[in-house]
């Protein structure tokens, strides 16, 4: 219903803010009055402002023959934010002429419900007003203005503006830049490294024998994937081999015993290769190789028919899962007999024969600084995880630092701290878009990273996702914190000032300001060696709400070294009090 008013509202606001202020207009008679004044009131959560004040209105202030309305607005500049509820008062005459038309013509008064009479023109009448508005986007530094016309219709002269107060959202002071992150401090611990290599071999054998022939098949390639595989191991000075076992792989067809001696025997002609092919070899090295066998069983060729679509795969699986306790003697048995036997034979029998083979060796570890800073340059990939965060911690330059945390990456890619500091460092230097990716590569994190990432996330943009990360950390100080600082963002002071209150800083006081909590927010402030110009122009705030002059305009003077703090101090409604007060007008105009 309000809506109606919107075009009347416009108009009345032009002209009076055209025709300057009231008092020049009607100079020498009472003008319409509010109490408090001036009046600052703070938007909610829901973003709604709630404007609660006693408006008075003197005797003989408008003619006998003419309704009085007041309209009351939010409005930033000449810019309309919100409209509320009007207030219309008639004068005797006006109203019996307004019932005559009801009756008579049927007229429907848009005032009905918002109106009162007037007895006598003599009286001073006290008006009650309460409503609320919702102001949306941020309002704050809006002027909350009372517009004054002989009848409202728009085309009426225009009486008064009354200036009733602001609009004043000390929840904007709160800033996401007082996000807090944790970098990591590793706790060096030399530990031993031993690593693992495997691979295997697919070599051809001439039916019953043992010795490898380089000229069939792959089988020079193969056994010089393994030749490159140990020999760097077997070079480096830095690694002490530990043990080598190659094994043979003992096939489904034939007997087992004897396909599992088969086996054994060409594992130990790869190793005997291996050991004359092999350059440096010690004498401790060499007893290090080991042979074995391993019987592969029917389940790869099992496998194969399963893969070729081939319909009898389901007899060999009932064979193999029928007698899953016996050896391949048993299940080979029964898998000849199987009317596709030759298919099997022809088809699916693997032709090439695996030669397996699993390595261990140990690298020596660094335990000096001086010995880890050269070997940074030189081995890094001799390093482990604690030797690399060790080296991060030697470097003092941060762009040394993250140069360190990459290079381990590139060989830890899991690594909890390196992520974590790294992601930190690229935050805080490039913005939250750079350190997107790092931040969110890590499969599992520490109570420290996702605190990061909350906070990345945060910056971006999600903040209720940021809300939901640090919800599941809040055993971490700094976590509690920015859910804290996260929900007062929102407006949600309720539920943040539980959680910033123990940190009693300066944020924790603008909280316990949003919640009119001004006595508390003014012992953490008086608790604080904060002089920042933020927390000066907290400290006014209070005093202002206070009344304490001399204690505001000393706060005032030290927020207002910041420009974004002086011109928000400009329009500030808490600080209507003392406006008037020769000593702000000289702060202001300060450079």
């Amino acid at each position: 219903m309000l809506n109606i008013y919107r075009n009347t509202l416009l108009f009345v606001a032009a002209a009076l803010l055209a025709g300057g202020c009231a008092s020049s207009r009607n100079a020498g008679r009472a003008q319409v009055s509010a109490a408090p004044s001036p009046y600052a009131v703070m938007p909610d959560a829901s973003g709604h402002v709630t404007v609660d004040v006693d408006l008075e209105i003197p005797d003989h202030y408008f003619s006998r023959r003419s309704r009085l309305v007041i309209l009351p607005a939010v409005m930033k500049d000449s810019t309309l934010v919100a409209e509320m509820a009007p207030v219309a008062v008639d004068a005797p005459i006006y109203a019996k002429k307004l019932h005559r038309k009801e009756v008579l013509e049927d007229y429907d008064d848009t005032h009905e419900g918002q109106k009162r009479t007037l007895k006598r023109l003599s009286d001073t009448v006290l008006i009650h007003y309460r409503d609320s508005a919702y102001l949306g986007e941020s309002a704050d530094g809006s002027r909350i203005v009372a517009f004054v016309t002989s009848d409202g219709c728009g085309s009426c002269r225009a009486l008064d503006t009354l200036h009733l107060g602001g609009i004043s959202d000390p929840g904007n002071l709160l800033s996401p830049d007082s996000l807090r992150l944790v970098t990591l401090e590793p706790v060096f611990v030399v530990r031993q490294k031993v690593r693992e290599g495997k691979g295997e071999a697919e070599l051809q054998f001439r039916i019953n024998r043992s010795d490898i022939n380089l000229s069939l098949g792959r089988n020079r390639e193969e056994m010089s994937r393994m030749f490159e595989a140990l020999q760097p191991v077997i070079s480096d000075t830095l690694a002490t081999l530990n043990m080598v076992s190659i094994y043979g792989m003992a096939s489904a067809d034939g007997s087992l015993a004897f396909n599992t001696r088969l086996a054994e025997a060409r594992a130990g002609s790869a190793r005997d290769w291996l050991l004359s092919e092999l350059d440096g070899l010690t004498y401790a090295q060499r007893k290090c190789f080991r042979i074995g066998s391993r019987p592969e069983g029917w389940a790869p060729v099992l496998k194969a028919m399963t893969l070729a679509g081939d319909k009898d795969s389901v007899l060999v699986k009932d064979i193999l899962e029928k007698y899953a306790g016996s050896n391949d003697d048993v299940q080979e048995r029964y898998i000849r007999r199987l009317p596709c036997w030759p298919v099997i034979r022809d088809n699916y029998l693997q032709k090439d024969r695996k030669v397996e083979y699993v390595y261990t060796y140990s690298i020596r570890s660094f335990t000096t600084d001086e010995e880890m800073l050269e070997m940074f340059s030189t081995r890094p990939d001799a390093f482990n995880e604690e030797e690399f965060l060790r080296v991060s911690t030697l470097k003092e330059e941060p762009v040394e630092k993250m140069e360190v945390y990459r290079t381990l990456l590139g060989y830890y890619p899991q690594s909890q701290v390196a992520v974590n500091n790294l992601s930190v460092m690229m935050y805080e230097r490039e913005g939250a878009v750079s350190a997107w990716d790092l931040i969110y590569s890590l499969d599992e994190y520490s109570h420290e990273a996702l605190n990061t990432k909350a906070v990345i996330t945060a910056a971006a943009g999600q903040v209720p996702h940021a809300i939901s990360l640090l919800e599941d950390c809040t055993d971490l100080s700094e976590a509690r914190y920015n859910l804290g600082l996260l929900k007062a963002i929102g407006k949600d002071y309720e539920g943040a000032y539980p959680l910033l209150q123990p940190f009693a800083d300066v944020n924790a006081a603008i909280v316990a300001v949003c919640l009119g909590k001004y006595d508390e927010a003014g012992q953490i402030l008086s608790s604080l060696d904060d002089v920042s110009p933020l927390a000066e122009y907290v400290r006014a705030f209070v005093a202002a709400w206070n009344g304490d002059a001399d204690t505001f305009f000393t706060h005032l003077e030290a927020a207002v070294s910041d420009n974004s703090l002086r011109n928000r101090a400009a329009s500030e409604a808490m600080f209507d009090i003392f406006r008037d007060d020769v000593r702000f007008d000289v702060i202001m105009e300060k450079r």
